[in-house]
């Protein structure tokens, strides 16, 4: 697991980043240039600069942004998280936006730390949204079904894996203009290695396996129902992440009374449909 922190540099408008060891990522947060903060759970196969293309529509416009990517190896999850809590305290307004697989991580990880912490997840979080993506990550029901993801771990192609992202072959109402904005930011979207995407897709097999092994013997909770969304966003025409599988999540007890579900006609990446993260988290 990764971590990437993004500022906005006053001077032009633009976004700066680079990546961090949890061991000084509270010394680079000392430069913090807003009051607001989006902890931000990326994808599979996520880079940083995939959002810093985002900055010349000022997509950060007003926050500051740790950037959660990479889960080959989780070896390093709780120091790394308890740091990523501690910077966040020097904001204002922290707000937690997880995307894919990264709502899947976020749930699990963020809900361990605070329950051991002895805190509620509302006193560090003002707002907390789930986009394409539910607590569970595979499952057949409320995730992407095993035996699909299990194929894609062993079969993985980055050019397929675009393509369906962005849906390159976008039909409906709205996929000229749609169509027209992926054609522009997906030009040179650039993908890790083959290697390093095979790692990353085990390393969540791994990982869901052993939370579904020893997580209610351990903690004597289940974090999928115990960690709330404020909101959910769900493409409706998802083809990563099924979307029916988003809905059916989101129907159950807690989540249904908890968490407002809205839905966009843009790809899984969704991120190509919105302008800044005030759209997101509004």
């Amino acid at each position: 697991m990764k971590i990437c922190f993004f500022k906005i540099l006053p001077q032009d408008s633009k976004v700066d980043f680079a990546d961090f060891t949890f061991q000084n990522l509270q010394e680079d947060f000392d430069k913090q240039s807003s009051q607001n903060l989006v902890v931000f759970f990326s994808g599979f196969a996520s880079l940083p600069s995939h959002f810093c293309r985002f900055a010349d529509k000022n997509f950060l416009q007003g926050f500051d942004m740790i950037m959660v990517y990479d889960y080959c190896d989780f070896s390093q999850h709780q120091a790394q998280i308890k740091e990523i809590i501690n910077a966040s305290k020097k904001y204002k307004n922290v707000y937690l936006i997880a995307w894919s697989m990264g709502v899947f991580v976020a749930s699990a990880l963020l809900s361990d730390f605070i329950y051991q912490a002895g805190g509620e997840c509302d006193k560090i979080f003002a707002k907390k949204v789930a986009i394409n993506g539910t607590n569970i990550g595979i499952d057949r029901v409320l995730g992407i079904p095993p035996k699909v993801f299990a194929y894609t771990a062993k079969n993985i192609q980055p050019q397929a894996f675009r393509d369906a992202i962005f849906d390159t072959k976008m039909q409906g109402e709205n996929s000229e203009v749609m169509r027209d904005i992926i054609s522009r930011f997906s030009l040179d979207f650039a993908l890790p290695s083959l290697e390093n995407m095979q790692n990353e897709l085990e390393s969540f097999q791994i990982f869901a396996k052993s939370l579904a092994q020893n997580h209610l013997q351990d903690f004597g909770r289940d974090f999928t129902n115990d960690f709330l969304w404020d909101k959910a966003i769900i493409s409706r025409t998802d083809k990563v992440f099924p979307p029916q599988a988003c809905e059916a999540f989101f129907a159950q007890n807690p989540h249904k009374n908890h968490t407002k579900i809205t839905y966009t006609d843009a790809p899984h990446f969704a991120f190509v449909g919105f302008r800044n993260w005030q759209e997101i988290i509004a």
